[in-house]
């Protein structure tokens, strides 16, 4: 399953229009057989694709909704549009039960809960997808944070394909190792359930669990996706984010800062540890820590010296230092070389 975030849109009407009873390359309604998968409470469902009366009331509410918001304005984006899609192998793997749970779980997990949203589902592609349409002026008024929006909705598909055991597919391999995915993953309902397993507490990893479940003479079989201990059976991959979770609150409790495992776009791959600082920002954090006489030879050609410094420091000094130094500028025997009292 994969999971993608449009650009914001302008339009309610054009977009439920097009979900309904909209065309693209000369495929019709009939072809798309739209169907609901998902709604929120407050707005009106059409009963089919003909019901224009009930979709014109659909509209209407949504637009109701954003123009309660406090900076209203006609010109800014307020329709917020994703597809979930599903490949041929996630349809073996899933039933039309199944698909509704995915969808209303990937609702969850990008907070749209709070606001207006329709999913809706064609079959006018080989790829079955679903569309959901959201409006980003939330129920209490406020505008739907869109930060990270592509990348989230990428990391939420991945979370949700690990729960569902879905294949992954192109670069979802590499974010299936990433911190931000097992965060996402840990907030669900059945990994909340294997936290409380005691067998589970403080295991950091799957060799640590079977080293322990050995040393305790319990009875192991494992195959690739699964490892069953005393008839108890785990999948792999919810054990792995029971082992994050355990490793960053140890590494809380220690006062130490958890290592986090990143998704690098020009790599294409996950790498673990702290987050690149640009060279630009080194350079600075560098000029901040030096003192104030290295600031000044990164500025100037001559550094600026301090009065107790000698002129053998400095070669330009040291040739007109004699102009301010009255023991260079006599000689020892010049009758006009001042006198220096004795005491």
């Amino acid at each position: 399953m994969i999971a993608k975030a449009t650009p914001k849109g302008k339009s309610f009407k054009a977009i439920l229009n097009y979900i309904y009873n909209g065309k693209l390359d000369n495929r019709g309604k009939i072809q798309k057989k739209p169907e609901v998968v998902s709604y929120s409470n407050n707005i009106e469902i059409p009963l089919n694709e003909d019901d224009l009366e009930s979709l014109n009331r659909l509209t209407k509410d949504f637009h109701n909704q954003a123009k309660a918001h406090k900076d209203f304005d006609y010109n800014k984006p307020y329709v917020g549009h994703h597809v979930l899609s599903f490949g041929k192998e996630d349809m073996v793997l899933l039933n039309k039960s199944q698909i509704a749970d995915v969808v209303n779980q990937y609702i969850q997990d990008m907070g749209l809960r709070n606001t207006q949203y329709i999913a809706v589902s064609h079959h006018d592609t080989d790829v079955f997808h679903v569309h959901l349409v959201f409006n980003r002026c939330m129920n209490n008024g406020k505008i739907y944070d869109d930060w990270r929006e592509k990348m989230k909705a990428t990391e939420k598909a991945v979370a949700l394909n690990l729960k569902y055991d879905l294949p992954l597919v192109g670069r979802q391999v590499d974010l299936a190792k990433t911190s931000a995915v097992w965060e996402i993953r840990v907030q669900h309902e059945d990994i909340q359930v294997l936290l409380k397993d005691p067998l589970l507490k403080d295991m950091r990893n799957l060799h640590h669990f079977k080293k322990v479940a050995e040393k305790e003479y319990r009875t192991i079989s494992e195959d690739e996706k699964t490892i069953e201990v005393d008839g108890k059976k785990y999948r792999k991959n919810d054990l792995e984010a029971v082992f994050f979770h355990n490793r960053r609150e140890k590494a809380n409790k220690d006062k130490l800062k958890p290592k986090k495992v990143r998704y690098d776009p020009k790599t294409k791959r996950a790498s673990q540890g702290e987050k690149k600082i640009p060279d630009f920002e080194l350079k600075k954090r560098k000029m901040k820590e030096k003192p104030t006489t290295e600031k000044a030879e990164h500025f100037f050609k001559e550094p600026i010296l301090a009065k107790s410094e000698t002129e053998s420091t400095n070669p330009y000094l040291q040739e007109n230092y004699q102009n301010f130094n009255y023991k260079r500028a006599y000689s020892d025997e010049d009758e006009f070389a001042p006198k220096i009292r004795k005491r």
